[in-house]
């Protein structure tokens, strides 16, 4: 069995990395053509550091990811869905969802996730704009930002980033000394994020309905609108697929269950994104959850014995993950 799924798994790894090395935007990139692509933006800009190349300063650009649709080449159009990496030097105003025209320069990408990366100097053009959905989670994250700004400080910027892994307040020297300090972690949205948000949703809803049911369905709603609040990026799309296991486990009340949903959601994750194998906060991730899982229930009925239910859970908790 684990033959097979070290050969599963290897093929599409191969496959997915095959797809983007040998696609139209790749072959386009090692020429830096000047292309037009279109297609749906499928995260939101982030401002890129100072970086020094050689001799060369590079200076802060606006970057972003896109699902290409359409690559035009001279007059020649290539039809296509792949992930690619746009660096702007405009101003960038983008929402999710929204489908966008843009030209610039393709080069080539270490990036794994990407085909390529587009350069590009001038704003893009809104082809057709994004969902109502879309458009209200991207409005309350922009009035949280802009209300937190009005303090003007260092320590404010430090919220939005802790909340919503929104890091556009903080500045470069401040997001250097987060990460020499190794504390950059903070404003990352993770499965502490999840458990904070899956335990007020579940306790609130004890005083609307005792159904165990319920409480898990109506806590699964809240997830998945704050995983969208958040942006699904593969860290924050993992940690919301382990929170869900735990739901499940919790709702079910079986640890075979609950290991039945780990496996399946290990498995559903590497299907849809294989580069995740390579990522250490991804074995942490199911490492932690298979530890509450397997390890905090019997740490849990241990503590109980001298103390309170609620604290030798919460102790149970930590000391598994």
């Amino acid at each position: 069995m684990v033959g097979w799924a070290l050969l599963v798994g290897s093929a599409i790894y191969a496959l997915h990395f095959a797809t983007l090395q040998e696609s139209s935007l790749a072959k386009l990139a090692a020429g830096r053509a000047t292309v037009t692509i279109s297609g749906v933006i499928t995260s939101d800009a982030k401002t890129t550091l100072h970086k020094v190349s050689g001799s060369t300063l590079r200076r802060p650009q606006n970057s972003f990811l896109i699902r290409a649709h359409q690559v035009r080449f001279n007059d020649v159009s290539y039809q296509l869905r792949l992930p690619v990496r746009v660096l702007s030097q405009a101003e960038v105003v983008i929402i999710p969802g929204e489908k966008i025209e843009l030209t610039g320069q393709l080069i080539k990408t270490r990036e794994k996730r990407v085909a390529a990366t587009l350069l590009a100097n001038e704003p893009a053009n809104v082809v057709k704009p994004a969902g109502s959905l879309s458009i209200w989670l991207t409005g309350i994250r922009s009035e949280y930002r802009n209300t937190v700004s009005e303090f003007n400080s260092t320590a404010a910027s430090l919220i939005p980033g802790m909340i919503l892994g929104d890091t556009s307040l903080q500045s470069e020297e401040f997001s250097k000394q987060m990460r020499r300090s190794g504390l950059s972690h903070l404003t990352a949205v993770s499965g502490a994020n999840f458990a904070i948000v899956s335990a007020l949703v579940l306790w609130l809803m004890r005083f609307i309905s005792q159904r165990l049911i319920v409480q898990v369905s109506a806590t699964a709603m809240f997830l998945v609108l704050f995983l969208l609040l958040v942006r699904p990026s593969p860290s924050v799309l993992r940690a919301g697929v382990m929170a869900a296991v735990i739901l499940f486990a919790r709702a079910s009340g079986h640890n075979r269950n609950a290991a039945s949903a780990l496996a399946a959601a290990i498995s559903l994750l590497l299907l849809l994104d294989p580069f995740q194998s390579q990522d250490p906060g991804f074995v942490l991730s199911v490492l932690a959850t298979g530890g509450l899982i397997f390890i905090a229930p019997d740490i849990s009925r241990r503590l109980r014995r001298f103390l309170p239910g609620a604290l030798a859970e919460v102790i149970a908790v930590s000391t598994a993950a």
